[in-house]
């Protein structure tokens, strides 16, 4: 990807056959796991003498809620399109039949999978889609932002994430897209992925406190100023770096 100053780093069976079912299950699932993974149990200021099983139930009922006032529910259709249809302007045909195969392939993996058992892989791994055809995907993604087609490409690189979802480069790129089209509520989803994931991505800290500036959120961005500097060492090499930062602390400066 051209990322403008992150050059530093880099027949018609489809979605609509899989049952909603299926797809609410493994919504909870996710946010069964989220909750348990952040002790957000334990840090819940609900009630102490409210069942578990209700306050994790209002727990995931605020998450909901949460996703859907960030704009997190974005259109998986027109990534599902472009793969499908755009093969042979971004890869060879035989990656594009290989990822066409696996692709079509999900929906009866997903009718296999039981989501009251834990599940310890990826959704990539799971739907048995090969890391080929995850570097397809991420190709025609990275295409698609350099034709400024940014919502497609942004749409592909949500489909990668959530298919991969410990990867904090798909989480990054799909925050600078965001940002592209000011989408600024899910670039800072993004990146806050991105930074669980691999704490040492700088860029993800540096874009998120101009993205809380563009909302006027100053406390946040000075926040995430503060941790840029904690680790300044990583980037005092690098010049375009150096540059961002002296100008967030210069808005910041003048935005208190």
């Amino acid at each position: 990807m051209n990322d403008i100053y992150l050059q530093l780093h880099g027949d018609d069976k489809d979605s609509s056959h899989i049952s909603a079912d299926k797809f609410e299950n493994a919504e909870d699932k996710l946010l069964d796991d989220f909750i348990d993974k952040f002790s957000l149990l334990e840090a819940s200021q609900i009630n102490k003498l409210i069942p578990e099983s209700i306050k994790k139930a209002k727990i995931k009922e605020d998450l909901k809620s949460s996703i859907k006032c960030l704009d997190f529910d974005i259109n998986l259709g027109p990534a599902f399109e472009i793969l499908f249809k755009d093969r042979h302007l971004h890869i060879e045909e035989d990656k594009y039949e290989e990822m066409v195969i696996q692709l079509l392939n999900i929906a009866d993996y997903i009718e296999q999978i039981d989501f009251s058992k834990p599940i310890e892989e990826s959704f990539y791994s799971l739907f048995h889609i090969s890391p080929s055809t995850m570097q397809s995907m991420f190709q025609i993604g990275i295409a698609k932002y350099n034709e400024e087609e940014f919502e497609s490409s942004l749409s592909i690189f949500y489909l990668i994430s959530s298919l991969d979802q410990t990867n904090a480069d798909y989480w990054y790129r799909l925050g600078i897209i965001a940002i592209q089209i000011e989408k600024l509520n899910l670039a800072l989803q993004g990146f806050a992925y991105a930074i669980f994931y691999n704490r040492d991505l700088m860029g993800a800290r540096i874009f998120s406190a101009q993205c809380y500036l563009k909302l006027g959120e100053i406390e946040d961005a000075k926040a995430e100023l503060t941790e840029i500097k904690k680790n300044s060492a990583k980037i005092s090499s690098e010049p375009i770096w150096r540059e961002l930062i002296a100008n967030l602390e210069y808005e910041i400066k003048v935005k208190k």
